[in-house]
C-alpha cells in the first residue's frame, strides 16, 4: 500500500520495528495512488470498524462542528452518503427512488396529431421519444413552455437515457395494438381498427434507474 500526497510526505523508519509512520503536510493524500483529486483519495476498498449509532453519545464533535475533549457528543444522523460515478462521497437528504412514472404525454392516436420528432407515424406505426419527451419536460426549454417551478433555480435531476429500464405496466388493448419498447426509450404501437376510446384508453410507462 502506497501513502502519498501532490505536497509533502514525510516517512519515518522506525528503528527495529516492522512499520513506518507518514506524515503529512497540506494538500492531498492519496492511498495506493500517486495522483489523489480529493483530500483523502483511497485507491481501494475501505472499512469503518465503528460505526455510531442514533442518538447515542459517542462521538466528539458537537453539534456547532467543535470538538470535544471526550467522546459525550450524540450522534444525531440527517443525511445520506452517496457517491458519484468516480467515487467521490457526498451527502444527499434523502436517497433518490429507484424507479418513476413517466410525465403525463398525449398519445396521438391520429396521424394529424402527431407532433415531430417526439412523436410521428409511418405507415400506421406510431413513434413516440418517451426519454427525449421525459428529459424536455424535466429541464424545460423552447418545446417545453408549459412549465412552472416554486424556484427560478430549481432542477429535477434527468438520468441519462442508458441509464434507465423502461417498462409500459398498462395499456388499453381495445385501442393500442402490437405495443413495444425499446432500450433507448422509444415506444412503438398500432391501433386497432374501429378502435373506440373510452376512460380506459391510456398508457402507464414506468422508468427504473439501472443498478
Amino acid at each position: 500500500m502506497r501513502i502519498t500526497t501532490r505536497s509533502l510526505l514525510i516517512v519515518t523508519a522506525l528503528c527495529g520495528a516492522h512499520h513506518t509512520t507518514a506524515q503529512t503536510v497540506v494538500d492531498k493524500v492519496g492511498v495506493d495512488t500517486r495522483t489523489p483529486t480529493e483530500v483523502l483519495d483511497v485507491n481501494g476498498t475501505m472499512r469503518v470498524r465503528q460505526l455510531p449509532q442514533k442518538g447515542n453519545s459517542t462521538i466528539f464533535t458537537t453539534t456547532a462542528g467543535t470538538a470535544s475533549a471526550t467522546a459525550n457528543q450524540p450522534f444525531m444522523p440527517n443525511r445520506l452518503v452517496v457517491a458519484d460515478a468516480n467515487g467521490v462521497l457526498g451527502a444527499a437528504s434523502s436517497a433518490a427512488p429507484r424507479w418513476f412514472y413517466m410525465p403525463s404525454v398525449p398519445l396521438p392516436l391520429d396521424p394529424s396529431k402527431v407532433n415531430p420528432p417526439y412523436t410521428t407515424e409511418v405507415s400506421g406505426t406510431y413513434s413516440v421519444q418517451l426519454y427525449n419527451l421525459f428529459a424536455g419536460q424535466f429541464s424545460g426549454g423552447a418545446a417545453f413552455p408549459n412549465r412552472v417551478a416554486s424556484s427560478a433555480t430549481a432542477t429535477l435531476p434527468t438520468p441519462a437515457a442508458a441509464d434507465l429500464d423502461y417498462f409500459v405496466t398498462y395499456y388499453d388493448d381495445a385501442v393500442f395494438d402490437h405495443v413495444g419498447i425499446s432500450a433507448t426509450g422509444l415506444l412503438t404501437y398500432t391501433l386497432k381498427p374501429g378502435f373506440v376510446v373510452s376512460p380506459r384508453t391510456y398508457m402507464n410507462i414506468v422508468f427504473q434507474v439501472k443498478e
